[in-house]
């Protein structure tokens, strides 16, 4: 890094977090360290790789982020783990840490305070009291018409309570109502807003926020918008010291410059080190991530680019942007989000069962992460011209998108057709998706979505199951040129309806397109992914052990394995 020395970090070598590399002493094959800034157990793509390039006969450390204490679990076959905790040390320290400190005081006294509402949620939790207060004033008065109404029962009837104090406590709460209608203007306007505008609009007024930033760098250095990565860099530096890699496989931006650190460090021990730059989005194309971040990440990859020794990304898409924006001498390789092929004798549930709809009613799914922008909510809108269609939505947890949904689905008097279903294992989602209809992908667009090839589609055509994606250009092509289903216009209803009927009447047509084409289903497999990975391993690293070139090497059947099943 620029405003730390390099070479303080091998001063800690002796870290607690840093794993003892002797019980590996005499274990002559090539070490790569696979590492994100997660926990690693959590990210389906680098457990794919790890667990493939372990297959390949190479000694794999995957290395990642603890959200307590440092530690070294063995979870996976042929595959260390570690975890590191990152204590608060660069971002913690200076007068920016201080006033920060400062300001998230002044900022709970601001939002407990603050007169208006700033979210759907927030006003429906506010208008709770009073919907409880006049439907007590009118269960009172109706109590009053019944009692009235209707012939004496076996207990004495209350006394009424007197009108003049009905009237007041009415008029108090018609009053309230206003009130809580002020408070809720902001909302008002920001709805109006968004549906007078698609999205695209507010990501224009974001990219012009960005290139503002990208103007005046000094404004969004990664170093200070971001300084938690310092503190990774610092954690986890000692780690990659004492593991000794010969290539260190770097997932997403966020640990870029802490690789390549370790490289240049290692240079002085007389070791070269290869470092492998895994690109899961294309960072200026990141939605739903202030301006500000954006062009820090932006900053940060430009930094370290240059020592990489490959690129790898997700889509053909964004390995050409990236080609193009760094003048990169070759495209960077590509590798899908392709489904692992799974243990055939493992027991998967139904997706269908856990949601309770019949085997002969249509049921659409949607898997994956629920924010705003990935276009649930047009699915959901376009339920009430889909008469008996239901949806199931697979997700981790509930969150304020899924609330939001089910608030969307009651207005529009399909509650009822929407369900949620939980996450299974990565290598059974597929069996988990086959008994669905139809699987949707209705991401709204942005640069990131218009290049994505995503998990849900290739998991999607390992189930079996027609696709309905939106006009998102990289998904939105293959589905057209390859005839697995239909595409709708981003963000509207009516026509995700007319994609969906079209779907459906096309059912058995599209089903058995898609179950006749192995070299289809195989295009889009982790097992034709792994293919690509070893090639570029067996570049990188000037050849691979006979097992790597095995037919069953790019077979991925579990991903975790519990830690007493490890040899």
């Amino acid at each position: 890094m620029n405003m730390i020395d390099e070479r303080t970090d091998t001063m800690h070598k002796a870290d607690e977090t840093a794993p003892d590399h002797t019980e590996h002493a005499g274990d002559s094959r090539p070490h790569v360290v696979m590492m994100s800034a997660n926990t690693v157990v959590v990210d389906a793509r680098v457990l794919k790789y790890a667990r493939t390039v372990a297959q390949f006969g190479v000694r794999v450390t995957a290395v990642g982020l603890s959200s307590g204490r440092s530690s070294r679990d063995l979870l996976f076959q042929n595959l260390d783990v570690v975890q590191v905790a990152v204590p608060a040390r660069y971002r913690g320290a200076g007068l920016r840490a201080r006033l920060r400190r400062l300001g998230h005081g002044f900022a709970e006294i601001y939002r407990a305070i603050r007169p208006w509402y700033v979210t759907q949620e927030e006003y429906r939790v506010g208008l709770a009291p009073w919907q409880r207060a006049t439907r007590a004033i009118r269960s009172v008065r109706g109590r009053t018409q019944r009692d009235h109404d209707r012939p004496a029962g076996p207990a004495p009837q209350r006394p009424a309570p007197p009108g003049a104090l009905l009237k007041l406590s009415w008029r108090y709460r018609k009053v309230q109502r206003y009130v809580l209608a002020a408070m809720a203007t902001p909302l008002r306007f920001t709805s109006r807003r968004r549906r007078g505008k698609d999205r695209t609009s507010s990501l224009r007024g974001n990219g012009n926020r960005l290139a503002l930033y990208q103007r005046f760098p000094r404004l969004a250095r990664w170093r200070d918008v971001a300084p938690e990565i310092v503190d990774q860099e610092l954690a986890i530096g000692p780690v990659l010291d004492s593991l000794r890699p010969d290539v260190v496989h770097v997932h997403d931006v966020y640990l870029l410059g802490a690789a390549a650190q370790h490289a240049h460090r290692a240079a002085l021990d007389g070791r070269m080190v290869k470092v492998v730059y895994d690109a899961h989005e294309y960072v200026l194309g990141l939605a739903n991530v202030k301006p500000r971040r954006v062009a820090a990440m932006r900053a940060l990859e430009q930094e370290y680019l240059g020592d990489t020794d490959k690129i790898i990304t997700v889509s053909p898409q964004i390995a050409e942007v990236l080609r193009t924006d760094y003048h990169l001498r070759e495209t960077p390789d590509v590798v899908l989000n392709a489904t692992v092929a799974g243990d055939p004798e493992a027991e998967v549930p139904s997706v269908r069962d856990l949601a309770e709809v019949p085997e002969d009613v249509p049921l659409l799914v949607y898997g994956g992460g629920v924010v705003y922008e990935r276009g649930v909510h047009t699915v959901v809108g376009a339920l009430p011209q889909l008469p008996g269609v239901h949806l199931v939505v697979v997700v981790k947890r509930a969150n304020t998108a899924t609330v939001a949904l089910e608030h969307l689905a009651e207005d529009l008097a399909v509650r009822d057709r929407l369900h949620f279903a939980p996450y299974v294992d990565a290598e059974s989602v597929p069996r988990y998706f086959r008994s669905a209809t139809v699987g949707v992908s209705p991401l709204l667009h942005a640069p990131n979505h218009d290049m994505a090839i995503t998990n849900k589609f290739c998991e999607y055509l390992a189930a079996g199951i027609p696709i309905v994606t939106s006009d998102t250009q990289a998904q939105a092509e293959l589905v057209r040129d390859l005839d697995l289903g239909a595409v709708h216009r981003a963000d509207d209803a009516d026509d995700c309806a007319r994609a969906l009927r079209e779907v459906l009447d096309r059912l058995p047509e599209l089903r058995k397109r898609i179950a006749d084409d192995d070299k289809l289903r195989h295009r889009f497999s982790w097992a034709a992914q792994a293919e690509k990975v070893r090639e570029i391993y067996a570049e990188l690293m000037g050849g691979l052990p006979d097992q790597a070139w095995r037919p069953e090497a790019t077979v991925v059947r579990q991903l975790l394995a519990p830690a007493e099943e490890t040899p």
